[in-house]
């Protein structure tokens, strides 16, 4: 991952102000329509900080972050292309 990229793309998501906020009805409006649209047991919103991946909305998961190194946001960032799941 090209470390100057990685650094603007950190300091756009703290630009953000939206890490560990509280929940948010437009954000879980999202993931609602995601599982009701696509029948699928669970949707989420996710960012990536420096060592997590935090849940902004999560449905079908009673978890609120997770490490970054087994995400697969992580994997999907640190490519120039598509990744496929």
């Amino acid at each position: 991952m090209d470390p100057i990229k990685e650094e603007q793309r950190l300091a756009a998501l703290r630009g953000l102000n939206l890490l560990d906020t509280d929940p948010e009805e437009a954000f879980d409006s999202i993931t609602d329509l995601a599982v009701t649209l696509t029948g699928a047991s669970m949707a989420a919103i996710s960012l990536i900080d420096e060592d997590r991946q935090w849940f902004k909305s999560i449905i079908g998961l009673d978890v609120s972050e997770g490490p970054r190194d087994i995400a697969f946001c992580d994997h999907a960032i640190r490519e120039d292309r598509t990744l496929y799941v």
